[in-house]
């Protein structure tokens, strides 16, 4: 009888049932094939450990002495073509008996052999974990053989198709007509089977050897073995994407091998599920074409499928109110430049903070801050960001303001004015609350003049960080001329110096850079180049030394000392003392109402971290710190624009240019490097504020004019001053210098 396997189950397969208990019965029962199974008993062997025993004779009933006794599972083809399966291998004794220690687990053949030519056969015999397997006496007989023919429709040439008994080691291999014989085959009744690369495996049953006989088989016809692609999950992708094949034949149950390619790309990841399912990848390097599935080198019909090489979004940027839905699109088109309809893709956001995606493309702007839109399929990404604020921004016109100034710094005063340092016209200005604008010191051209010198009159030097108090006395620190200054409302006494009413007087630095540390009568101790200036609750006057690597604080008795740095030392976290730090310090910091500073510094200028130095313990910004040392509030830096999140995973981009407290108490940064304006709260989460940024630091063309949100278009800012009203003013630099509120 001939028929086709779809598994060769009652074959050779021998299932390996690895960890069944043993065959625990109670009493000896015999098989049909004349194998019985007892309950464990001492053997000397132990209990898990399988025996088998049973003895030898030959046909007249006499025990076989010395005879080779083998036990070994196999494989309907791996162990027909010697695959070094395990076997066990005894001889019998004087009495032809045979013990066989630890066969193979699964279903044994046991073969003995006097001669090649002389043998027999016991099949199927189950051993599992434990158990103690009695055959039946085995009689040795002398050997016959199994001739026959394999057929196969359209093959020129049969050569080298492998025939074999299922569940022995009985092989023989076909010649070019289809002709193979199988000698010294034992007595018994078989299956024999025929296998050959792209055709399925066929066999016929019921084929008797008898003793020195040779037995003619039924023909062995074998027939193309072709899987069938039915559908594919989606019928584009990119390289690494996944897909499910379904279809038939796909050879899990005959174990073929499989290949599925993409046009000439072949896959290196699939996973056969089953015969109806394959899990593929697309390979790197596939091109648009065909999908084929190979089983035993057989190819399926072939369903198109279009390679994914390049995914871009539209649109690139969104800046958005918060509570706005934006609609993104995705186009994409494969390595030959074709558009891909419908691409499949799978859309991801990259901070949570900022809103969700309610479908795919659909952006809900729900939270705040920045992130990337993401449109992805396998590792070939479209790339989109998205700003959402509370902010809108309108412009000021500011008359004053030129092309050529350098606006550095500043401050509203507790009665609403704002004064403004400019580092390129050398001025001071003062903004009044109604809104008028004067030069309160300094002229076009950069010089020095001394003390007792009308500020009206006075040429200035870099102006840096200005400050006024409750009395209208206005502080001022002079980059260019290395010194903290004064222009006092009225005549008397300022920081251990004596003052008159709108002349300017030194308050610490000889006007020569340099440093001649801390100590009393600070006008007789140099800086070098300070910057930034900030009152402390006390009345002291806080600033950035930048020459000299230092913040400093000068004491109304005129006392000068260092609060930060002086030391040699880049931070080494989590905590440092202060006076060992060791890096630059820029000339931007904040003081906030306990006198704690957010200072932001670098190795490189390039490149800045923020730090905090934390004069009262607390927990502040997300960590808790002890009194006298300073921390870091952002991650160690890098060159490029990472989206919001806590600071200790966010980064500054570039140098943070301006450093403000709002009245809540939370950080205004100027991004310089992105050109936003971000705001860390009191839990240490960075926000985009303000200020249009592309992904992976691109920069974006000016987007709308204003009235819009502040986070829809790029703005070079420069200041930022947070506002009594709730709102933020910034200076910034868009072809000409402009003021810009910024409302929630």
């Amino acid at each position: 009888m001939n028929r086709s396997l779809s598994w060769m189950t009652s074959l050779c397969l021998a299932i390996v049932v690895a960890g069944c208990g043993p065959l625990d019965l109670l009493s000896a029962r015999k098989f049909q094939d004349g194998v019985s199974q007892t309950t464990p008993f001492r053997d000397g062997v132990t209990q898990t450990t399988p025996l088998v025993m049973g003895e030898v004779r030959l046909a007249s009933g006499e025990p076989a002495a010395n005879v080779s006794v083998t036990a070994y599972v196999s494989q309907y083809h791996v162990a027909a073509v010697g695959n070094g399966a395990k076997q066990v291998e005894v001889r019998t004794d004087a009495l032809g008996r045979f013990q066989l220690v630890d066969p193979p687990l699964g279903m044994n053949t046991i073969e003995a052999e006097a001669a090649e030519d002389f043998k027999a056969i016991r099949m199927n015999v189950p051993v599992s974990v434990g158990a103690r397997v009695n055959l039946d006496p085995m009689t040795l007989q002398p050997t016959g053989a199994i001739t026959g023919r394999v057929t196969a429709e359209g093959a020129p040439s049969l050569l080298g198709t492998t025939v074999f008994i299922p569940g022995t080691h009985y092989v023989a291999i076909a010649a070019a007509n289809g002709g193979y014989t199988l000698k010294n085959v034992p007595v018994g009744t078989y299956e024999v089977a025929a296998m050959r690369q792209t055709f399925a495996t066929t066999l016929v049953d019921g084929v008797t050897v008898s003793p020195q006989q040779t037995v003619s088989a039924p023909d062995l016809e074998l027939r193309l073995d072709a899987p069938v692609l039915e559908s594919l999950s989606q019928t584009n992708g990119g390289a690494g994407a996944e897909l499910l094949l379904r279809g038939r034949n796909f050879g899990a149950s005959k174990n073929t091998v499989l290949s599925v390619s993409f046009g000439s790309t072949q896959a290196s990841r699939f996973e056969r599920v089953s015969d109806t399912e394959i899990r593929v990848w697309v390979p790197a390097g596939a091109m648009s074409g065909p999908l084929v599935v190979r089983s035993n080198g057989v190819a399926s019909n072939a369903l198109d499928f279009q390679v994914i090489a390049v995914l871009s979004v539209s649109p690139f940027y969104a800046g958005l109110y918060h509570g706005d839905l934006q609609k993104f699109e995705v186009e994409a088109r494969d390595a030959f430049g074709a558009p891909v309809e419908e691409p499949y893709v799978r859309w991801e956001l990259g901070n949570a903070f900022a809103g969700r995606l309610l479908g795919a493309g659909t952006f809900e702007g729900e939270g705040e801050g920045w992130s990337e839109v993401w449109a992805k399929s396998g590792s070939v990404t479209g790339l989109a960001a998205v700003a959402v604020t509370r902010y809108e921004i309108s412009r000021i016109d500011w008359p004053f303001l030129q092309q050529d100034l350098v606006p550095n710094w500043s401050w509203e005063s507790p009665d609403g004015a704002l004064y403004l340092t400019d580092q390129g016209s050398h001025r001071i200005y003062r903004q009044a609350p109604g809104g008028s604008l004067s030069i309160l010191a300094g002229s076009t051209a950069a010089g020095f003049s001394p003390d007792g010198t009308l500020a009206s009159e006075a040429r200035l030097m870099s102006p840096s960080g200005v400050v006024a108090d409750d009395a209208g006395n206005v502080f001022f620190s002079e980059a260019g001329s290395h010194r903290i200054r004064v222009i006092p409302r009225h005549d008397g006494t300022l920081f251990g110096r004596s003052v008159s009413a709108g002349r300017i007087q030194t308050l610490a630095g000889t006007g020569v850079g340099g440093l001649d540390g801390d100590g009393p009568n600070a006008h007789e101790l140099a800086l070098y180049n300070p910057r930034g200036l900030r009152r402390a609750n006390d009345g002291s006057l806080v600033f950035v030394d930048a020459g000299n690597r230092r913040i400093r604080i000068l004491s109304q008795d005129g006392t000068l000392s260092t609060l930060v740095g002086g030391g040699a030392r880049a931070f080494s976290g989590p905590a440092m003392d202060p006076l060992a730090f060791g890096e630059t310090i820029l000339g931007s910091f904040a003081e906030d109402p306990h006198g704690n500073l957010i200072f932001s510094s670098s190795v490189e200028r390039s490149n800045a971290r923020l730090y905090f130095y934390c004069r009262r313990a607390g927990t502040y910004y997300g960590q808790a710190m002890r009194e006298g040392f300073m921390y870091a509030l952002t991650a160690p830096p890098a060159p490029v624009y990472y989206r919001d999140g806590l600071a200790a995973e966010a980064l500054i981009s570039g140098t943070p240019k301006e450093l403000e407290l709002t009245p809540e108490g939370e950080i205004l940064i100027i991004d310089f490097g992105a050109r936003v304006l971000r705001r860390m709260d009191a839990h240490g989460r960075l926000t985009t504020l303000a200020g249009a940024m592309m992904p992976f630091g691109g920069l974006a063309a000016p987007l709308v004019s204003p009235p819009s949100p502040a986070t829809a278009k790029r703005m070079d800012i420069r200041l930022a001053h947070a506002m009594r009203d709730g709102s933020l003013l910034l200076l910034e630099n868009d072809a000409a210098w402009r003021l810009t509120r910024v409302r929630p």
